[in-house]
């Protein structure tokens, strides 16, 4: 038997919505005039996960099963929100930031970094932890925010290593750390913390949080979050 899975992604609200929500008749063919949610949306991380996903199901069922667990912690578990919105008070006024993650938590590393350079405006950059010697490591001072994807994963040794670099040099660690990591209230000035989770499924715990802070970020500089500047020019012109 063959397997397909289908995802897709919309920028324009359904026409199921409420009538306020409805776009407007030409909205599908002038998508950049009428996009929401940026901060959630042209996502890295979906056809990243989904090819990991898709490969991990392929061999599951070569091996006679069908069921993938992707460990997704408890579901109960809120983004923290309120942590979020206080710590993007720090963001305000910086001009720059970093954004760390290794192995699955890279691409969710460039997540965030895009998004708060979309919608806040702020010059943000995302590197393999792995990768921050030589260059970016040059840039960490006591000025830098970096925040740092460091849950209990098969990377977290390594990952906690690039961490203690970036304290030892008086950078601004944030860190998103699994719940019960006694380690990072010595290391990182703020934390947010993140449920149990496998490693399949902790990207899609990990990338709320930044998508979020972006959104705080822009809201606090009075940036219109669904129309950022410069984004129908990007969408429409080759």
């Amino acid at each position: 038997a063959r397997i397909a899975i289908t995802m897709a992604q919309t920028d324009i609200p359904s026409t199921g919505s409420s009538p306020e929500a409805t776009p407007p008749e030409d909205a599908a063919r002038n998508a950049g005039d009428y996009q929401i949610q940026v901060a959630s949306r042209v996502s890295r991380l979906p056809p990243y996960m989904f090819g990991r996903i898709n490969a991990l199901l392929y061999q599951k069922r070569r091996a006679g099963h069908d069921v993938i667990d992707l460990g997704m912690g408890n579901p109960s578990d809120p983004p923290q929100p309120q942590v979020i919105e206080k710590l993007s008070e720090a963001f305000v006024e910086k001009h720059h930031a970093l954004f760390l993650g290794r192995g699955v938590q890279f691409p969710v590393a460039l997540e965030g970094a895009l998004k708060l350079k979309e919608i806040s405006y702020i010059h943000a950059e995302a590197y393999a932890a792995g990768e921050m010697k030589p260059g970016p490591i040059a840039l960490i001072d006591e000025e830098l925010p970096v925040i740092v994807i460091c849950p209990r994963d098969p990377s977290y040794d390594k990952t906690l290593g690039n961490l203690q670099e970036v304290r030892a040099r008086d950078g601004q660690v944030i860190a998103l750390a699994t719940k019960g990591d006694e380690a990072m209230h010595e290391l990182a000035e703020e934390i947010i913390w993140l449920p149990e989770a496998s490693e399949w499924g902790m990207p899609m715990l990990t990338v709320v949080p930044l998508q979020l802070l972006a959104y705080y970020v822009a809201a606090r500089k009075g940036h219109d979050v669904d129309q950022p500047r410069n984004l129908a020019k990007t969408v429409t012109v080759e």
